[in-house]
Parts: structure tokens; sequence; C-alpha cells
């Protein structure tokens, strides 16, 4: 009877321990596939932030590239207008220049006009004035322009 007793008693700890077992060997599987399960949420958050990352680190470098080439193109820009503005500013001294020459030499003119008037021997002068006077006599083309006076424009 004890030993009778003995196997049940052992029988039944077998018997608990192949349930523990079994227990044990689902409460792993399924701690193994909530683990998973939670390993995989993270990772896909983790996934979506690797890629957003690495796209945000190639269009940081797209713009990179975008800002020098509108840097380098802003430059010339500039370089372009200054070197217009320099051209303008040298026209506008080439326009002084030749309106001075231009004022120089109405002036010269003027004073030559007026020498030329004023030094004729009187002679000269009163047989020009009889030609004008005769009516037959054939007169030379008279100038259309006044004779200025020297300084005068």
């Amino acid at each position: 009877m004890l030993t009778k007793l003995v196997k049940e008693h052992q029988g039944h700890v077998n018997k608990i321990k192949d349930e523990n077992e079994t227990l044990r060997k689902e409460a792993i599987t399924s701690i193994g596939a909530v683990t998973n399960g939670l390993m995989d949420s993270v990772n896909q958050g983790v996934a979506c932030v690797f890629a957003n990352q690495k796209k945000l680190e190639t269009e940081a470098r797209t713009l990179q590239v975008n800002t020098a080439k509108f840097s380098k193109q802003t430059n010339q820009w500039l370089s372009l207008i200054d070197h217009f503005n320099t051209a303008l500013k040298e026209i506008g001294d080439v326009e002084n220049w030749s309106r001075s020459i231009e004022n120089d030499m109405q002036n010269i003119t003027n004073i030559l006009d007026y020498l030329y008037a004023n030094t004729q021997p009187p002679a000269l002068i009163a047989a020009q004035q009889q030609q004008q006077l005769q009516p037959g006599v054939a007169q030379p083309p008279q100038s259309s322009a006044a004779v200025p006076v020297p300084g005068s424009k």
C-alpha cells in the first residue's frame, strides 16, 4: 500500500511536471510571439524614422547644393551689374567730355568768325557793300548765319 501510494504520488508528480513543462513551453511560445509583435511594432516606428531621416539628409544635401549654385549665380549677377554701372559711368564721362570739347570748339569758331569779320580791310568791306547795292551786278551768295558775338551761343 505504501508502495502504491508512492507510485501514485510519483505518477501524480510526473503528471504535474509534464503539465508544467507543457505550460512552460506554451508560455515561452506566447512570450516569444508577444515579444516579436512588440519588436516588430517598435522596429516599424524606428524604420519609419530612419527612412524619414534618410529623406531629410538627402533633401538637406540637395538644398545645400542649390544654395551654393544660387550664391554663385547671385555673385555673378552682382559682378555683371557692377561692370554695367562702371560702363554707364564711363559713358557719362565721355558724354561730358564730348560736350566740353564741343563747347570749346564752338567758342573757337565764334571767335574766329568775329575776328574774320572785324579784321577785313575797309576797302574790301566797302566793295562788298557796293556790290550788294548795285542791282545788275551778280552778288556772291551770303551765308544765312549771323555773325556771332564771342562768348555767345
